[in-house]
C-alpha cells in the first residue's frame, strides 16, 4: 500500500521531477496537498518455462479470476472479474480489455489463489494438450465451471483442490486421471442455503486412457440444511473407459439432509473395464434426512469387470437418517464384477434405517451381489 499526496509543480519543486522530495511541510501555499491519499498494488507472478504455465496470485489479495482460451487466436486468457488483464510478463496486453493473451503450444497450467477466500473460474477451453491444475489454497475458495468444455490430451491430467467446487454444465475429458477435492469446513452462515462441497450439474467426466481414474471428493458446509457432500445432478455423467472411480463425501449442516453422496436427476457413474466403482457417504451430524448415500429415480451405477461397493453411513440424531437409500436406481455388473451395498442408519426417532430400498434394480451377470443394512437404535422402523 503506498500513500501519496497532491503535487502542482510549482515554486522551485518544479524541477524536482523523478526526485524524492520532502512533503511533510504540506497545505496552504505549498506545492502539495493536505490530505493524504492511498493506492494498494497487487503483485502477480505469471512464469512460462519448461513446458508449464505458472500463475500465482499475490498473497493477501483476494482473487476473481477468469481462465479460458481465446477460440479465434487460441491464446490462454487470464482476467479478473471486470475483464482486466491480471498479471503482465511474457504477454501482450490487449487493448480491448479482454485481458493478457499468452501464446499457448501445449504446456500444463497451474492455477494458484494462495490466502483469501478466492474463485477461479474455468471459461471455454477447447482441446487442451497439457494437464490442468487448479489449488485454491488457503481459506475458503471456490472453483467453478459454466458451459466450460474441456478436451486433455492422452497424458494429461485435471487436479482441482478447493473448498467448493461447483461445475455447471460442463464437460471435461482427459486421458489421465481427473481428482476434484471439495471440502468445505466453515461456517456457511446460511441457516437454510445450500453449500456442496463438491456439485456437478449437467456436467460430464470422462477418463479415456486405460487405467486412468476419477476421484471425487467433498464435505458439506457446518450450519443449515442441504450440505451435501458430493451431489450430481441434472444429467451428470461420471465414466471411465477402464479405471476406478472412487467417491468420498461427507454431509455437513447441523439440521436436515446432509447427505454425503447424493445422485439426482438421472445422473449416472460408469466404471469401464476392470475399473472399480468405490462409493463412501456419510451423512451430515443434524437432525433428520441426514443419508450417507441417497440415489433417486432415473439415477445408475455400473460396472464390468471391477466391483461396484457402496458404503452409507448415517450419524444424524434424529428421525430418517438411513445409511444407504436407493428409489428408482439402477445398479448393474455387466461383467465379472460383484456388488456390494452396505448402510448404517442412525438416531433416537423413527425410521433410521440402515438399507431402503424402492423400485430398484440390481442386477450382476456372473458376479455376487451381497447386501447388508444396520439400522439405528431409535424408537420404531429402524431396521
Amino acid at each position: 500500500t503506498l500513500s501519496y499526496r497532491a503535487w502542482d509543480q510549482t515554486g522551485g519543486t518544479g524541477a524536482q521531477v523523478h526526485t524524492k522530495v520532502d512533503a511533510s511541510t504540506n497545505g496552504g501555499t505549498t506545492p502539495f496537498s493536505t490530505d493524504p491519499a492511498t493506492a494498494t498494488v497487487g503483485v502477480y507472478n505469471l512464469v512460462i518455462d519448461n513446458g508449464e504455465i505458472i500463475y500465482t496470485a499475490a498473497a493477501g489479495e483476494v482473487n476473481d479470476i477468469r481462465v479460458s482460451i481465446d477460440p479465434t487466436t487460441g491464446e490462454l486468457l487470464i482476467v479478473d472479474a471486470n475483464g482486466n488483464p491480471v498479471t503482465t510478463g511474457e504477454a501482450d496486453s490487449d487493448p480491448s480489455g479482454s485481458g493478457i493473451g499468452i501464446a499457448y503450444s501445449g504446456e500444463d497450467l497451474t492455477i494458484e489463489t494462495n490466502s483469501e477466500d478466492d474463485i477461479i473460474r474455468f471459461g471455454n477451453m477447447g482441446t487442451f494438450a497439457g494437464s490442468i491444475t487448479a489449488d485454491g489454497g488457503a481459506d475458503f475458495d471456490q472453483i467453478e465451471s459454466f458451459r466450460t468444455e474441456v478436451v486433455l490430451d492422452p497424458t494429461a491430467s485435471i487436479d482441482m483442490d478447493a473448498e467448493q467446487i461447483k461445475l455447471m454444465l460442463s464437460s471435461f475429458s482427459a486421458g489421465g486421471n481427473i481428482d476434484l477435492n471439495g471440502t468445505d469446513p466453515l461456517d456457511n452462515s446460511g441457516g437454510t442455503e445450500t453449500y456442496d462441497g463438491l456439485w456437478l450439474y449437467g456436467t460430464d467426466l470422462e477418463t479415456t486412457g486405460t487405467g486412468s481414474t476419477i476421484t471425487l471428493a467433498g464435505e458439506g458446509g457446518d450450519t443449515g440444511t442441504h450440505n451435501n457432500g458430493v451431489k450430481l445432478t441434472n444429467g451428470s455423467e461420471v465414466k471411465t473407459a477402464d479405471g476406478d472411480i472412487d467417491i468420498d463425501g461427507t454431509g455437513g449442516g447441523d439440521a436436515l439432509y446432509g447427505t454425503g453422496v447424493a445422485l439426482h436427476h438421472s445422473s449416472s457413474l460408469s466404471a469401464g473395464g476392470d475399473g472399480n466403482l468405490t462409493i463412501d457417504g456419510t451423512g451430515g451430524g443434524g437432525s433428520s434426512f441426514n443419508e450417507g448415500v441417497f440415489f433417486s429415480t432415473g439415477t445408475s451405477a455400473t460396472v464390468a469387470d471391477g466391483d461396484l461397493t457402496i458404503t452409507g453411513t448415517a450419524t444424524g440424531d434424529g428421525s430418517q437418517n438411513q445409511g444407504v437409500d436407493f428409489t428408482g436406481t439402477a445398479l448393474e455388473a455387466t461383467g465379472d464384477g460383484n456388488i456390494t451395498v452396505t448402510g448404517t442408519g442412525s438416531g433416537s426417532g423413527a425410521n433410521n434405517i440402515g438399507f431402503s430400498t424402492t423400485a430398484t434394480d440390481i442386477a450382476t451377470t456372473s458376479g455376487k451381489v451381497t447386501l447388508t443394512g444396520s439400522g439405528g437404535a431409535g424408537t420404531s422402523y429402524n431396521q
